[in-house]
């Protein structure tokens, strides 16, 4: 049974059900088929205001490309720093080169619209002091930033229902340290020549 995790988890924050904040499968499902329709997207193509999406994985920068292909101006809001984040270094540099803003070490604190809309983020810088440990907010360093559309690419978990009749999740015993650090995956490294190829020499 290859079953997945298909329940979208979803932060507990001051704001998060307002009309304008959406999961990153509602989102990416959207997008693929306004871009294989060029059905016009107006919150995010040409808007004054950027789409900022929530999470550090590949799918968050999944979400940043995607909204970069719509015309819109992503900022992906990472509470890790760079060094220990979760995405894939050549996603990120290729995603930076694309245009994609990251702003690392940063992380949602609430959310705040009117009438039940979304019309801006507060965030804030976070400290991570080692890989192991969560992101503690540091005090004093809380922003606003203007947004109508805030894409949550914060992980998925478990149909509670079917774990709970398999016994779900089976943990590995496997040891992290067996697998190699992220840094190294050099995506495209044997494509010479080639855009893709070339960064990854270049890493």
């Amino acid at each position: 049974v290859a079953f997945g995790a298909p329940v979208p988890e979803i932060p507990e924050l001051p704001g998060i059900k307002l009309n304008g904040v959406m999961n990153a499968t509602e989102f990416l499902t959207k997008a693929k088929t306004a871009l294989a329709h060029g059905t016009p997207q107006p919150e995010v193509k040409g808007a004054t205001v950027p789409v900022l999406v929530l999470g550090g994985s590949d799918t968050a920068i999944d979400v940043a490309r995607s909204v970069l292909r719509l015309g819109g101006k992503p900022i992906i809001i990472h509470r890790r720093e760079e060094k220990f984040s979760r995405a894939r270094a050549d996603e990120i540099i290729e995603a930076e080169n694309e245009g994609v803003e990251f702003r690392f070490a940063t992380n949602l604190v609430k959310l705040e619209g009117g009438n039940g809309k979304l019309e801006k983020a507060i965030i804030a810088k976070t400290h991570q002091k080692k890989p192991g440990t969560a992101p503690e907010i540091v005090k004093g360093t809380e922003q606003a930033i203007g947004t109508s559309l805030v894409v949550l690419a914060t992980g998925y978990k478990l149909e509670p229902k079917f774990a709970k009749l398999f016994k779900l999740p089976i943990r590995q015993p496997t040891k992290d340290s067996l697998f190699p650090d992220r840094h190294w995956v050099a995506s495209g490294i044997f494509s010479q020549g080639s855009t893709a190829g070339n960064l990854a020499w270049e890493r």
